[in-house]
Parts: C-alpha cells; sequence; structure tokens
C-alpha cells in the first residue's frame, strides 16, 4: 500500500524482481564460466605454441651439436692414425670438412717455413693439379690476411671483393 498498492503487490514484485535477479545471475555464471575457460584454453594453446617453439629449436640445436661432434670424433680418430702421412691426414680432413659444411669446393693451406708461403695441400671440388700451381704470400689476399694476422674474415659474396683472387685467376667460378 506503500506504493499505491496492494502487500500482495509489493510482495509479488519483490518476488518478482528477486526470481528476475536469481534467474540472471544462475544464466550468467555459465557465460562468465564460459567466457573464463576460453580464456584460460587460449592462454594454454599460446604457451604451448611457445613451448613447442623452443622444443624445436633445441631439438636443432641438439642435432647441430652432435654433427660437430660426429666431425670432430671423425677427425681425432683420423688424426691419430700413427701410419698416415700429412697428405693423407689433409686429404681426409678436406672431404670431412667439406662434407659436413655442405661445400662444393674447399682447400687446406699449410705454411711453407722455408719459402714464408702458403701451399694448398689438399682439396676438395677445385681442378685437378691446382695443389701445383698455387701459391699465396702472406699478407696476399684474403687467404694470405688471414694466416698473416690469424683473425677470421668473412666475406658474404667474394665477387663483391677485389682482396678474393679466385686462386690467381684459376677458379673463376667460386
Amino acid at each position: 500500500s506503500y506504493f499505491g498498492g496492494t502487500d500482495k503487490t509489493i510482495f509479488e514484485l519483490i518476488v518478482k524482481i528477486s526470481l528476475f535477479y536469481l534467474i540472471s545471475v544462475f544464466i550468467g555464471l555459465p557465460v562468465d564460466k564460459r567466457e573464463k575457460k576460453e580464456e584460460d584454453a587460449e592462454f594454454l594453446r599460446r604457451r604451448l605454441e611457445r613451448e613447442i617453439d623452443r622444443s624445436r629449436k633445441m631439438k636443432k640445436k641438439a642435432k647441430k651439436q652432435a654433427k660437430e661432434l660426429v666431425v670432430m670424433h671423425e677427425l681425432g680418430r683420423m688424426m691419430n692414425s700413427e701410419n698416415s702421412s700429412l697428405k693423407e691426414i689433409s686429404d681426409k680432413v678436406a672431404f670431412i670438412i667439406a662434407r659436413h659444411l655442405g661445400l662444393k669446393s674447399f682447400c687446406i693451406f699449410i705454411l711453407n717455413e722455408e719459402t714464408s708461403q702458403l701451399e694448398i695441400k689438399s682439396s676438395v671440388g677445385l681442378p685437378k693439379g691446382i695443389e701445383r700451381k698455387v701459391i699465396v704470400n702472406l699478407g696476399e689476399g684474403i687467404t694470405g690476411k688471414v694466416a698473416k694476422t690469424g683473425n677470421p674474415m668473412l666475406i658474404d659474396d667474394v665477387k663483391k671483393d677485389e682482396r678474393f683472387t679466385y686462386f690467381g685467376g684459376l677458379c673463376k667460378d667460386i
């Protein structure tokens, strides 16, 4: 009667509002829980993707390290062979390194201490007989500079570097 109605009307109104509130709360809970579950699932999916990516990187790194260990083992075993000459050892080293690094051509220079010149001791993928034709003076070209200073050099494109001598012009397709 306070709102212009009967006690029964007010009671019905309170019951209806209460029921409406309770129904909306019960209906709202599953929606909230569903959204929470979807958020949790998205979080877990992103975390799983990160872990899979991390696992792939670790697997790739482990494969690389295993490959390096195989190379080191092969080189060590071969170098410990007592009845191999320097030429046989350098030929095997050149082959192993070229194979494991995927190089089409590769050579090993040795310093001739009598002449202070670098001579090709072994090669893979270079023209036959090149070992007898190529001699590099210390400080000459990239190979000579590296041998003289002991500092490595990385040349991205030898075609754009005038210091690269193509073995005195004998190998122009490098």
